[in-house]
């Protein structure tokens, strides 16, 4: 079931409002699941990597080493 299907059912059950509160629940679910089950979101990085404000150094001058 995609998400227009699941508006389209809330909205015919409950109402505009509802269905507009069911889609920012599914929003709101997603971000979770990107901030707690992807790495690259998390708050500490991990060890030894770049700072955040630092660019890694170009693959052209890792080469010329």
């Amino acid at each position: 079931m995609n998400l227009q299907a699941l508006a389209g059912l809330v909205v015919a059950m409950a109402g505009y409002s509802a269905a507009f509160l069911t889609l920012g629940a599914v929003a709101a679910a997603g971000v979770a699941v990107c901030r707690f089950a992807l790495p690259e979101t998390g708050r500490r990085s991990a060890p030894g990597a770049t700072p955040r404000k630092q660019t890694a150094p170009l693959a052209s001058g890792i080469a010329a080493e």
